[in-house]
């Protein structure tokens, strides 16, 4: 399932009872929302695989953010017939129209000249490398722009750097592969549970 507060909560849905083997999808839009994925003009993107913003709609959706008394609405742009606002997700949709989620936009680390998902590595970095858990970030770097650093809870051992991007390698381009690696009993957390990235940037700045 995937969703955000802004739009109600839920926003899209998968069934692995009626749509088996989509790991990593969230599936369809529920019945009453509004979901595009946008190049960065805020055009609808209708290539399958390509990865865009995802905007999301529907009667759910909030009228904006409160700030100092006054009430700052959403950027409503009109697509595909309907009025939607960015949610700072990024995905892509399959041939059969399900959603996937790729990461926050604002989480997205330029590196060499390229953009870097952070939650392709982060998935690898569990999966094949065997961690509890992982994070990625980018660090200042003078010939890089920004590095790409993880910050790990070991699972039966803390493999070193060179080891961990050895496994990693058949898996990550090399251009994603970390350069930085730090070991932690467990990853910083904000108040709703989620990995706190921006303490992680303070700790490696």
């Amino acid at each position: 399932m995937w969703g955000l507060t802004e739009a109600g909560g839920a926003g899209a849905c998968l069934s692995p009872e009626t749509a088996p083997g989509r790991d990593g999808s969230v599936g369809t839009p529920l019945p009453y929302v509004d979901i595009a994925v946008c190049d960065d003009d805020a055009r609808p993107i209708t290539t399958a695989g390509q990865i865009g913003h995802v905007w999301i709609g529907g009667p759910g959706s909030f009228s904006g953010y409160r700030h100092d008394g006054g009430l700052q609405p959403p950027s409503w742009h009109h697509i595909a017939g309907t009025d939607l606002f960015d949610s700072g997700d990024l995905g892509f949709w399959d041939e059969q129209g399900y959603l996937t989620i790729t990461g926050r936009a604002s989480r997205m680390i330029p590196t060499g000249g390229e953009l870097l998902a952070p939650s392709q590595v982060e998935t690898a970095l569990i999966d094949v490398a065997g961690m509890l858990e992982a994070a990625v970030i980018g660090v200042p770097d003078d010939y890089w722009g920004q590095a790409i650093a993880a910050v790990c809870v070991p699972g039966t051992q803390a493999l070193p750097l060179d080891e961990v991007r050895r496994l990693l390698r058949p898996h990550v381009a090399g251009w994603k592969l970390p350069r930085h690696l730090h070991y932690v009993e467990s990853l910083p957390l904000t108040a709703s549970g989620k990995v706190d990235y921006r303490r992680l940037a303070e700790f490696f700045a």
